[in-house]
């Protein structure tokens, strides 16, 4: 098939330098965007009545039902986040493994210090809200156990559960897995052998106690979605990037509906559709508000860790299911939305934001080598 142009729609081949053109400041805005979607979900789901399983009130007026219909898309922004999370960490991992500088002492600093320098404040954060009687969803303060399961990543697996009043950390736990399971495929693509066998016998351990549940919520699966981010750093769409945004639009907006029976139908469904945008030349791409995109994106990933206890927190003080009929609920929902923002970015600001110097400080305390890390 061929554009009119003549050219092949799909062209095959490797772009190093993808990021070093327009895409990645849409990256940063879609970084920014799906956290800042997880949010509005999250505290509408605290402020006003439970309707997934109420449904739509009859008598709400349209402006009402277009509201609640466009604050809940907190599942398809972390089927966002997965493929996001596999261009730029898969991404970065495979031209690494590729250039022969990949050392897995590095890359195992690289992502501990990128996902630790919040997640521990993060859990202390959400333990000490709970502690002081601030967790709506927890009937007892999570045990010893639970903390240190989720400290370190096992609050998908079965073992243990993600904190009462922090629930999104369990995609947590499937991003740490991704991050030990790809360089197995990546290095057994190269030849590296030995080590290939060990890191894939440490992944198949973990993925054998989960099932093969066809939902973002099961590794597995998620481990799908998260390597279709690999595809733009090979193929190359040749038509307009306004097609497959569309196209994304509409899914995005059909999942709102009975259409579609399961959720891995969905999942599938945004991930082909994402990919493919993503999948465009990028040199279409325009650059909308790339400072603004970097400044936010810089916050999303604590924006996303930190928010859920804090919500919970305002919903104790504030209480829930306020009436959807009154302006004062939307007040107070714009309120916790803001709130929720401001939070996540003091937690940027304390944490995330350090975690180049807690990485330094890292490959000084081990005597790793420096490589430019993503």
């Amino acid at each position: 098939m061929t554009n009119q142009a003549g050219e092949s729609i799909v062209h095959w081949g490797y772009k190093p330098h993808l990021l070093d053109s327009g895409l990645s400041v849409w990256l940063d805005h879609f970084r920014w965007i799906a956290a800042f979607a997880v949010v509005c979900d999250h505290v509408r789901w605290i402020i006003f009545p439970n309707f997934e399983s109420r449904g739509l009130h009859p008598h709400f007026t349209l402006a009402e039902k277009a509201f609640f219909f466009l604050t809940r898309f907190g599942l398809q922004a972390v089927v966002l986040f997965f493929v996001i999370s596999g261009l730029l960490v898969g991404g970065s991992l495979l031209r690494k493994v590729q250039e022969g500088r990949f050392h897995t002492r590095n890359y195992a600093l690289d992502r501990v210090s990128r996902l630790g320098v919040v997640l521990v404040p993060a859990v202390v954060w959400a333990a000490a809200l709970q502690f002081a009687g601030y967790g709506l969803a927890c009937q007892a303060p999570d045990n010893g156990a639970t903390l240190l399961g989720n400290l370190v990543f096992l609050q998908n697996l079965g073992f243990v559960a993600p904190l009462c009043n922090n629930h999104p950390l369990w995609s947590l736990s499937s991003e740490a897995w991704f991050y030990v399971i790809a360089p197995a495929f990546m290095l057994l693509w190269v030849g590296q052998f030995r080590i290939s066998v060990i890191i894939t016998l440490i992944a198949a351990l973990g993925l054998g106690v989960l099932g093969l549940r066809l939902d973002h919520e099961t590794p597995f699966f998620g481990l799908l979605l998260w390597s279709a981010g690999l595809l733009p750093w090979f193929v190359t769409l040749r038509i307009r990037p306004l097609f497959p945004a569309i196209a994304l639009v509409v899914v995005l907006a059909l999942t709102r509906t009975s259409l579609f029976e399961t959720h891995a139908m969905k999942d599938v469904l945004i991930t082909l559709c994402f990919t493919a945008l993503l999948c465009t030349d990028p040199a279409q791409w325009s650059k909308p508000a790339p400072r603004f995109a970097h400044y936010f994106a810089g916050f999303s990933y604590s924006l996303y860790l930190v928010h859920m206890p804090a919500a919970q927190a305002v919903g104790s003080v504030l209480g829930t299911d306020h009436p959807a009929d009154q302006t004062i609920s939307y007040v107070l929902y714009v309120g916790t939305v803001g709130l929720m923002v401001l939070v996540g970015w003091i937690f940027g600001q304390l944490f995330e934001k350090q975690t180049p110097v807690i990485r330094n400080f890292l490959y000084r305390l081990t005597g790793a080598m420096r490589w430019k890390s993503a």
